[in-house]
């Protein structure tokens, strides 16, 4: 908007008279030489002119004034200037060679020369008075320039005085003169107010200057309406000037605009309504600009629009109106926060800017209007859905100009000097005052460059963009400036130590890569740019996730993973479009089918990871040795995918388990979860190995010796749900349809494997390359594979057989033993539990420096555990004690925690079993001494993090400690050693903030009972009431509560027991009364869930309270009471699990009756 001065300046000057100093040709001469360089026919325009000049040497002074124009908006500056500078000044044309040579200053960008050729020229008009109208245009057009140079100079007082030269030299209306100048000053408050915007503390030093003017001026309103004198007046009356304030120069204009309006119905009525919109559009008072528009009620801006001719409509007052309402509404449309507003907005300033491009040619803005308009046409399409299609005769206004570079010679010499940093100011200076015209391009890609090469990568991106933008067709600007910019940003890039800083650059790279295929997708280096995008991205990843193994266990790590999947996620868009759109490219497409699979298996996409291996099998004809390893990388993704599958549901089956069984050990939720975080990063068995994908090397070749999974070798854990269950509970549901989807993907697996295997047998597709060494590494590891994917598939015998194969082929294969191990699960799994020891003890003696062959006996013990028999195995563990066979903490901590258990029947032999394990665990921690490693009970990377912090070293060991303790007191309790489980929980709970305290104190009151000790027994549960109310846990509190009824049910107090059962039962009244349970109100729904779960684990001992207590009422013949709790059972537990016993009651006892 610098520019909106020239406008009516130009617009009162449009029409042309003869030159009285030239011969008729001559003036006809150089009007024809205007028109052909506006159609930018400069080299016509050129030899007319040498022809004119050699038949008329009475005009040659003008005519070559003429010709050095032509040069100069042709791009030959230099031609120009050498002609003017031999016309004398003592020539009538003098003058006009100034105009000319202003007018070249400003184009290139240099105001100050500019100016002072200006000032020539004002002072040879100030001698003599332009006579002509031609002549008073010229000097209309000098003063304009001039405006324009002074407030861009910062000196608006030189602006008004020759604004007042004008007015005394034309003798012009003063409503002119004052048009002019309020359009001035709106230059030099739109330029101040963007030099405020940038600056933080001047826009708060200005914004605070502003505030306390509009309060004096409310105050000044205010006393003046006291007055009573005259027509009250507003606070936007009282306004005072401060020519330090933008808003405060701003506002100055809108009331002598307005006061233009009185003159009449004129041109210059019609300008100043665009003329004030400006000032409120400035201001932000958008809604008040628009109806600046629609004062004119009487369409006079129409009016004065059709007195333009058809190349001259840019200069009418409509072309202002329509820039101002598109500027308007996008700024409205920047602001609004409803979707709908937003689209409108950007509707209507789309609208203005095509009104304004299709009707009003070469309006000096048009470029700008152009670029905002690109900008409303991406946001409505790309953010709205709104599909634009543009009228079929609209022509770009950037293609209707001429290439001609702005860029100024000495901008150009330090260019190719690499004098970076001193063609900044020059290159910069140029843009700004030419960056809508085309021949800017060059300057801009200059520009870019040069703040590339300075360290720059904000202005440098910034610029290539804004090129981009602007003249996406100008000779292969744009895309030349987005690589060579993104490439010296990336190439910089390697020389950050930071990461940081690195990542930072290559952002920069990106943009401009990713700018540079929106601008031409088809361009000769796009594949290369796609390519080096998808490169980045993956690297990035790749990087992540290195960075993430190296770290300890831990939030940090998790964190560092998920941000590495992220940036795996984030590449396979950018690798597929390798392959969607430059699939001729080889090289590319070959490196990006090793990137893209590992991109897939890295976010869980393992079909993808899959078939993309599979279309490079069919792509790829002669590297057979490369397709047999692609083969095997899609068998072996399959697997892994069915194993991801599996353990999905695995982990949902659990989850149904565990909130189909009420907990009865009620250790608080944090500090089981804690717990099981803990146990999650320490208890690895022995067996846990990384499945063969896991180990897939980036080259297309499979791994060598990828080991047995777990996910397999532990599946059989699982506990299936009851039938009833199964069927209706919608995650029962979603955990068959992931089983099945794991099935689906280990037969695929196994059918690329076999397939795989055939085609190198003799007559296969790839036999011819049977030894090459790549294939025969391949060829090992899918016999390997197999057995693993029949067994994932649930095809055991097969699987057996597979491994069988592979164990004759590769007998030294460090694989044999973990193939050996999940055999003898297998057949434990088939009840062959005598191939199962002979396979077992075969790996003990072939392999007894294996983990395998160290740990067969336990995993034999585990296996048969896993299906059920269980006094089998605890044959086999009691052997690893007898034997002194060597075991790792974690799997003595397996058999600690479980051997007790055993699906719930807490066998004694069993328990006895789980008793030494614990025994032997607290023996090993006891000779642990503060610089032993703990690798062996938490893994090797939770061990280092653990040698780092002391604190958190000695808190683990504890929680070890703890954990075993516990363990050791449920196997004394079920081993029938009521003392010794008493004496390791007391232990346990000598620690106040112990997290086992609820499982502890609950399985002492059991032991005390189980040894007749009541009182103490009861003494620990009134201990677990009050801290369960306390932390309010009501189902701990109500289970304790209730134990203490059962323990004097144990001594026959009926009387006492019947108090404890009553004081529960009495909370069954509202378990199911609608009106009691909706005065309850929660914070939130998690609040709710996990309120209406405690009520549900409260239930079940509700009940049993419910039923002990009329049972006790029947002994002591409370009938009253007895029939009370006999109703409450009935109608509240319908289904319960006394509902036989509540009707069979037993007859009150003589002692008890009444």
């Amino acid at each position: 908007m610098r520019k909106s001065g020239l406008i009516l300046l130009l617009a009162l000057a449009v029409s042309f008279t003869a030159y009285p100093l030239l011969s008729q040709e001559s003036q006809r001469g150089v009007k024809f030489s205007k028109a052909l360089n506006s159609l930018a026919m400069f080299d016509y325009s050129e030899m007319f002119l040498l022809e004119a000049i050699s038949k008329n040497p009475s005009d040659v002074d003008r005519l070559r004034i003429q010709l050095a124009d032509t040069y100069i908006q042709w791009g030959k500056g230099e031609k120009g200037d050498e002609i003017i500078s031999k016309v004398s000044p003592e020539s009538p044309f003098y003058a006009n060679g100034q105009l000319v040579l202003g007018q070249a200053a400003f184009a290139k960008g240099k105001l100050e020369m500019g100016v002072s050729f200006f000032e020539k020229y004002i002072d040879f008009c100030k001698k003599s008075p332009p006579a002509s109208d031609e002549d008073k245009q010229d000097f209309r057009i000098a003063v304009a320039y001039l405006s324009k140079g002074y407030t861009e100079l910062k000196k608006p007082g030189k602006a008004k005085e020759v604004m007042d030269i004008m007015e005394k030299i034309l003798k012009t209306d003063s409503r002119e003169a004052s048009y002019y100048e309020q359009m001035s000053v709106l230059n030099v408050a739109e330029k101040m107010k963007e030099d405020t915007e940038g600056d933080p503390e001047k826009k708060k030093e200005c914004d605070e200057k502003w505030a306390k003017i509009l309060e004096e001026a409310k105050k000044k309103a205010a006393d003046k309406n006291k007055e009573k004198k005259g027509p009250p007046v507003t606070a936007e009356d009282m306004i005072g000037l401060d020519k330090t304030v933008w808003q405060s120069v701003a506002y100055s204009t809108l009331k002598p605009l307005r006061d233009l309006r009185w003159g009449g119905q004129d041109s210059i009525t019609a300008f100043s309504y665009g003329a004030a919109a400006r000032a409120l559009y400035i201001l932000g008072k958008y809604d008040d600009a628009l109806k600046e528009f629609e004062i004119d009620t009487m369409g006079l801006v129409s009016a004065v629009d059709d007195a333009f001719g058809k190349d001259e409509k840019g200069l009418a007052p409509g072309a202002l109106m329509n820039y101002m309402k598109g500027r308007i509404y996008l700024a409205q449309a920047k602001a609004a926060s409803d979707d709908k507003a937003k689209q409108e907005l950007y509707v209507k300033a789309l609208k203005s800017y095509l009104n304004l491009m299709m009707k009003y040619k070469k309006y000096e803005h048009e470029g700008d209007a152009y670029s905002e308009f690109l900008s409303c046409k991406e946001i409505l399409e790309k953010q709205f859905g709104k599909k634009i299609t543009l009228p079929a005769n609209f022509v770009p206004p950037k293609q209707q100009q001429s290439f001609a570079s702005s860029t100024p010679p000495e901008a150009d010499r330090l260019f190719r000097d690499e004098k970076f940093k001193e063609a900044i100011p020059l290159l910069l200076n140029t843009v700004m005052k030419n960056r809508r015209k085309e021949g800017c391009a060059d300057t801009l890609y200059k520009l870019a460059v040069s703040y590339a090469n300075t360290q720059d990568d904000l202005a440098a991106s910034a610029t290539s963009l804004y090129l981009a933008t602007c003249f996406p067709k100008v000779e292969n600007y744009a895309t030349i400036t987005l690589f060579k910019v993104g490439k010296i940003i990336s190439n910089a890039a390697e020389n950050e130590k930071s990461l940081e800083l690195k990542d930072g650059k290559r952002d920069f790279s990106l943009i401009l890569y990713e700018a540079f295929l929106a601008t031409d997708s088809s361009d000769q280096y796009a594949g290369d740019v796609a390519y080096m995008i998808g490169l980045e991205y993956y690297n990035r990843a790749k990087n992540l996730a290195k960075v993430a193994n190296d770290m300890a266990q831990g939030e940090e790590r998790v964190q560092k993973a998920k941000e590495a999947i992220d940036n795996y996620k984030l590449a396979i868009p950018k690798l597929q479009r390798i392959l969607d759109n430059y699939g001729n490219r080889e090289q590319l497409v070959n490196s990006t089918y090793v990137m893209l699979p590992v991109c897939y298996q890295a976010t869980k996409q393992f079909p993808e990871a899959a078939e993309c291996h599979l279309k490079y099998c069919e792509r790829e004809k002669e590297k057979l040795a490369d397709v047999v390893n692609a083969k095997l990388s899609a068998a072996n993704a399959y697997f892994q995918g069915g194993q991801y599958y599996d353990k999905l549901a695995k982990d949902l089956k659990e989850e149904i388990l565990t909130s189909a069984v009420p907990s009865t050990d009620a250790a608080p939720a944090e500090e089981k979860k804690e717990e099981k975080k803990k146990d999650s990063e320490s208890a690895v068995t022995d067996n846990d190995k990384k499945a063969p994908a896991e180990k897939t090397e980036e080259k297309k070749e499979a791994s060598t010796s990828p080991a047995a999974p777990a996910a397999i070798a532990e599946k059989t854990e699982n506990k299936e749900p009851a039938g009833d269950e199964k069927s209706s509970n919608p995650k029962s549901l979603e955990a068959e349809k992931l089983e099945a989807k794991a099935k689906e993907l280990y037969k695929l697996a196994i059918k690329h494997t076999n397939e795989l295997l055939d085609s190198v047998k003799e007559g296969g597709a790839y036999a011819s390359v049977v030894n090459d060494p790549k294939v025969v590494k391949a060829l090992e590891t899918a016999y390997y594979l197999l057995g693993w994917t029949y067994d994932g598939a649930g095809e055991k015998n097969e699987a057996c057989k597979a491994f069988d194969v592979f164990i004759a082929k590769y007998p030294k294969s460090p694989n044999v033993p973990a193939c050996m191990m999940r055999m003898g699960t297998i057949y434990t799994e088939l009840n062959n539990d005598t191939e199962a020891e002979k396979i077992l003890q075969s790996l003990v003696a072939r392999f007894p420096d294996s983990k395998e062959g160290k740990n067969a006996t336990f995993f034999l013990g585990r296996s048969l555990y896993n299906i059920g028999k269980y006094d089998k195995s605890a044959k086999e563990f009691t052997k690893i004690f007898d034997q002194k066979i060597e075991v790792t903490p974690q799997n003595l901590r397996w058999i600690a925690a479980n051997l007790s258990d055993c699906g719930g029947q807490h066998p004694k032999d069993c328990a006895i079993v789980a008793l030494r394990a614990s025994t032997e665990l607290l023996a090993r921690l006891d000779k642990l001494d503060k610089a032993a490693s703990l690798e062996e009970w938490v893994g090797k990377e939770r061990s280092i993090s653990l040698q780092r912090d002391p604190k958190e070293r000695t808190a683990t060991l504890l929680i070890l400690r703890e954990k075993t303790l516990v363990d050791a007191g449920e196997a004394a309790f079920w081993a029938e050693d009521y003392k010794k489980a008493i004496e390791c929980l007391a232990i346990v709970l000598a620690n106040e903030k112990t997290p086992y305290y609820y499982d502890a104190k609950f399985r002492r009151a059991d032991a005390y009972m189980k040894l007749k000790d009541y009182e103490k027994a009861r003494s620990d549960l009134g201990e677990l009431n009050v801290a369960a109310f306390g932390a309010k846990k009501p189902s701990i509190a109500v289970q304790a509560q209730c134990l203490i009824g059962e323990s004097y049910l144990a001594e026959n107090n009926y009387s006492k027991a019947f108090s404890s059962f009553s004081i529960i039962a009495a909370t069954a009244m509202d378990l199911n009364n609608p009106e009691l349970q909706g005065l309850t109100t929660y914070k939130s729904e998690e609040e709710k869930r996990a309120a209406e779960k405690e009520k549900e684990k409260a239930k079940q001992w509700v009940e049993q309270a419910v039923y002990k207590a009329a049972f006790c009422a029947a002994k002591l013949a409370k009938t009253d009471e007895k029939a009370q709790l006999v109703s409450m059972y009935k109608k509240n537990f319908p289904q319960g699990r006394f509902i036989k016993e509540i009707d069979a009651l037993p007859a009150a006892e003589a002692a008890n009756k009444p």
